[in-house]
């Protein structure tokens, strides 16, 4: 199910935040800031409703800031033990959903350059590509995206 990032998810989501991002993970420090800053808007989704990873306490978690009519996404992970089940998917609407709530007109994003998966999920909800971005991560270009909604 998903639901509303709350403080006790912060421990489990930076180490599964590790294991993905690895040396481009969020701390748990940084974690608290983000949840606690205006316009931020974090989810979860639980094991309770995937069937094939039931196991997995934690299947993925993403993170949306809101000012205005603008929005960016922060994050939007899976475990790597549940991919390809549509939990990126889920967690992406669930955040659109939230920003059109909210009256968000465009929302960008960030991905590297070589997830091709990340760009083609986003592409598939209307993300266009706007310019890339030189050495925004530690090894890889980044994409910026956006939608209008």
């Amino acid at each position: 199910m998903i639901r509303r990032m709350r403080w006790f998810d912060i421990a489990p989501i930076a180490a599964l935040d590790a294991e993905i991002f690895g040396a481009d993970a969020w701390s748990e420090a940084y974690f608290w800031s983000e949840l606690a800053a205006p316009g931020r808007h974090f989810i979860v989704l639980d094991a309770a409703v995937v069937g094939n990873a039931a196991s997995l306490e934690l299947l993925g978690f993403a993170g949306l800031s809101v000012s205005g009519p603008q929005a960016d996404i922060l994050t939007v992970a899976s475990h790597p033990d549940a991919r390809r089940q549509g939990i990126g998917r889920r967690l992406l609407d669930a955040l659109l959903d939230h920003a059109r709530a909210n009256g968000v007109e465009a929302v960008h994003l960030d991905v590297r350059a070589d997830n091709t998966a990340a760009q083609a999920m986003y592409a598939a909800d209307g993300f266009v590509e706007l310019d890339r971005r030189p050495g925004y991560y530690r090894d890889a270009d980044a994409v910026l995206m956006r939608a209008l909604l």
